[in-house]
C-alpha cells in the first residue's frame, strides 16, 4: 500500500478510528508495538492532527533542520515531540520517504514543525502559511515543486516526482570546464616546448667547443659541396691517388654502383685523366667536377680539369693556374667562379702562399684575387654552405704547426673571418664533407694517424665529437650519400699504407661499419665522389 492510499483510509472526522493497532513498526526498526506507554500517549479525541507524510511534502523535507529531534533540545525537540512521533525522526531531517506510511502529529507539534520551518532559508517560501490550514482528506494540497504557481494536487492522486534537484546542467557545465582546461594545459604545454627547442637550437654567438656525441637528426640543406658532395646519384667514382702496384695510378678512374643497402659493386675503369691527380683539390657542382693543383709540393701541379660525372669524360678546357699550389689547396666555387687558396711548392725554396685566386666557370682566365689568406694553410678542404665557405683546420707552414682554428669568407667582405669554434684536436690531410647540413672533418694526421670525428653544427657555432673510426686514417677520400658518409682508401694504421677499405658512417645512428666490399687497390691522396 502506498503513502497515498493509506492516508486514505483515514478519515479525520472518524471518532471511532483505532490508532492502537495502526502498525507503527513497518519501517521503524527497534520500534516496539507491544510497549503500552507509547500507545497511552496518543490523543485519540483531539480532532487537530495531520499526516507525517503531507506536513513533510509541503516543508520541503530535505532542508529542515531537524537535529535537535528526538529530545535533544533543538527544533521541534525535546518534550515537545510526542512519543508516538519519535521513531519517525531521523537526526537531520524529516523524510517522508523515509515514513511508509502516516502517522498522526499533535497540534502542538505542528506548530513547532512551522515555528522551525520560519527560521530556514533559500527554500522558505516553498512553505504554506500555516501547516495545520492543509486542508483535510478529500481537498488539494500545495505541491512544494511549484508552490509559486500553486499547483494543486488531490490527496490520493498520483503525485509528481519528488526526486531531488537536477544536477545535470551543472554536471555538463564542469565536463566543458574540466576538458576547458586540460586544452589549454596542452596548449600551453606546446608552446613551452616549441620555446624550447627555439632556444636549443637557435645558435648564439659564442664560439664553445665541446665533446659530447650527438647523433646527426636533421637533413636541411643540399648546397653544393666542395671536397664532398651532398648530391649523390649513386656511383661512386675514384680519381687519380697513389698506389703501391700501378705506375699509372695518378690517372686512374675507378666506379662502383651503390644500391640502396650501400653495397658496393665494382664496374671498372673509365677515362683517365689527363692531368695527374694526387692530393689535389677539388670542387663540385651538380654533375661536374673540377680538379686543380695537387702533388706533394715538389713537384706542385698548376694543372685545372673538369671531369663530367655524368659522361665519365674529362675537359681540359681550364687554364693552368697562376701560381703552382701542391698538397690539396683549399678548392671551392662561389657565384659561378672556381677559387683555389693557399698550397705550397717548391721554387729553390719553399713557397707557402696565402693568395687566392679564381676563374668564371663561363670562361676566362685565372685572375688574382684582393682578399687573401689570414694565414698560410694547405692538406685540407673546404666546403661551401648558403654562400659563405670554410677551411677547417690543416697545416700552417707560416704558423708551423697543424691547425684546429677555422676560417670562413663569403664574397663582398674585405677579409676572411677567423672568430669561429676551435676543433677539439688540430689536424691536417684530414676529409672534410657537408652532410646533412653539418660540417664532418675525419681523420687527419697529428703526429700519428688519427681516427677521430668531429661535426661542425653551423646554427649552434660549435663541434661535437662524434663516434670514432676503428683506425686511424689520413689521405683518404669522402664524400655523402643517403645520409651516410663513405670513407675510402687512405693511409691507415690498420689496412696499411694504402687502405683498401670502404667505411661506412651513419648519421641518424653515429656508427660506423665496415663495407665487405674492397676497392680494387689500395690507393691514398685519391679523389672520392658520388654521382
Amino acid at each position: 500500500m502506498s503513502h497515498l492510499q493509506t492516508a486514505q483510509t483515514l478519515d479525520p472526522e472518524e471518532e471511532d478510528m483505532d490508532y492502537e493497532n495502526l502498525p507503527y513498526d513497518v519501517l521503524n526498526p527497534g520500534f516496539n508495538p507491544d510497549d503500552e506507554d507509547v500507545y497511552d500517549t496518543i490523543p485519540e479525541d483531539v480532532p487537530e492532527y495531520m499526516l507525517v507524510h503531507e506536513a513533510a511534502t509541503a516543508l520541503s523535507p530535505g532542508y529542515i533542520d531537524m537535529s535537535g529531534a528526538a529530545g535533544s533540545g533543538g527544533c521541534v525537540g525535546g518534550a515537545e515531540v510526542e512519543p508516538y512521533l519519535l521513531p519517525h525522526m531521523r537526526s537531520g531531517c524529516v523524510a517522508p520517504y523515509d515514513v511508509s506510511r502516516p502517522v498522526r502529529l499533535h497540534q502542538s507539534d505542528t506548530e513547532e514543525i512551522m515555528r522551525c520551518a520560519s527560521t530556514i532559508p533559500p527554500r522558505i517560501d516553498a512553505i504554506p502559511p500555516r501547516i495545520d490550514a492543509i486542508p483535510p482528506h478529500g481537498q488539494t494540497l500545495p505541491h512544494r515543486q511549484n508552490i509559486q504557481d500553486m499547483e494543486m494536487v488531490e490527496v490520493g492522486a498520483s503525485r509528481p516526482s519528488m526526486d531531488k534537484k537536477d544536477h545535470r546542467p551543472l554536471q555538463l557545465r564542469n565536463i566543458i570546464i574540466l576538458i576547458l582546461t586540460v586544452l589549454v594545459g596542452v596548449l600551453l604545454g606546446a608552446i613551452a616546448i616549441a620555446i624550447y627547442f627555439i632556444i636549443a637550437n637557435g645558435g648564439g654567438t659564442d664560439t664553445p667547443s665541446t665533446t659530447t656525441s650527438q647523433p646527426y637528426t636533421t637533413d636541411t640543406t643540399s648546397d653544393i659541396t666542395t671536397a664532398g658532395s651532398a648530391l649523390p646519384t649513386g656511383v661512386l667514382t675514384i680519381i687519380g691517388g697513389y698506389t703501391e702496384s700501378a705506375t699509372d695510378s695518378y690517372y686512374r678512374t675507378y666506379t662502383y654502383t651503390i644500391d640502396n643497402d650501400l653495397a658496393l659493386t665494382y664496374t671498372g675503369t673509365g677515362d683517365n685523366a689527363t692531368s695527374k691527380v694526387f692530393i689535389s683539390g677539388y670542387a663540385r657542382e651538380g654533375s661536374m667536377l673540377y680538379l686543380v693543383g695537387g702533388g706533394d709540393g715538389n713537384p706542385a701541379y698548376s694543372t685545372a680539369m673538369m671531369y663530367d660525372g655524368d659522361t665519365g669524360v674529362y675537359n681540359t678546357s681550364l687554364p693552368d693556374t697562376s701560381t703552382p699550389r701542391g698538397r690539396c689547396p683549399p678548392t671551392f666555387i662561389l657565384s659561378g667562379s672556381l677559387y683555389v687558396a693557399g698550397g705550397q711548392y717548391y721554387d729553390n725554396t719553399w713557397q707557402y702562399p696565402t693568395s687566392m685566386e679564381s676563374v668564371p666557370l663561363s670562361g676566362g682566365n685565372w685572375s688574382p684575387h684582393s682578399v687573401t689568406l689570414p694565414y698560410n694553410v694547405h692538406s685540407t678542404m673546404a666546403v661551401v654552405r648558403e654562400g659563405r665557405v670554410y677551411i677547417p683546420a690543416g697545416y700552417s707552414s707560416t704558423v708551423g704547426t697543424y691547425l684546429n682554428s677555422m676560417i670562413s669568407w663569403a664574397e663582398g667582405e674585405t677579409s676572411w673571418s677567423a672568430s669561429h669554434a676551435t676543433l677539439n684536436t688540430g689536424r691536417y690531410s684530414h676529409c672534410t664533407v657537408l652532410c646533412g647540413g653539418y660540417m664532418w672533418v675525419i681523420g687527419g694526421w697529428n703526429d700519428t694517424r688519427l681516427d677521430s670525428l668531429e661535426m661542425f653544427d653551423f646554427d649552434k657555432e660549435e663541434w661535437s665529437v662524434m663516434q670514432p673510426l676503428s683506425e686511424g686514417l689520413y689521405w683518404m677520400g669522402c664524400d655523402c650519400y643517403n645520409r651516410h658518409i663513405i670513407l675510402t682508401g687512405g693511409r691507415g694504421s690498420v689496412s696499411g699504407s694504402f687502405s683498401d677499405t670502404v667505411y661506412m658512417y651513419d648519421l641518424d645512428t653515429d656508427s660506423w661499419h665496415l663495407s665487405t666490399t674492397r676497392l680494387e687497390q689500395g690507393v691514398y691522396g685519391h679523389v672520392s665522389v658520388i654521382f
